[in-house]
């Protein structure tokens, strides 16, 4: 189930109870290419998944990059 898309994984348990979480940046940022299931675990009675994008894009210029460096 691990790297297999998000849809994928989640149609294969149906019924079971699921807590899902998606990862992302410490920064704003979109995710880009499809949802994929980096890891599984026991959650009660269920499974907890961890999702994340191919790729994210930022959405605010870094701090460091603007003019004068404010």
């Amino acid at each position: 189930m691990l790297l297999a898309p998000l849809a994928e994984a989640l149609s294969s348990l149906e019924g079971v109870p699921i807590v899902l979480d998606v990862m992302s940046p410490p920064f704003l940022c979109a995710g880009c290419g499809p949802l994929k299931v980096v890891r599984v675990s026991p959650c009660g009675d269920g499974l907890a998944i961890v999702a994340a994008y191919r790729d994210y894009e930022r959405l605010l210029p870094r701090a460091d990059a603007r003019v004068g460096g404010r």
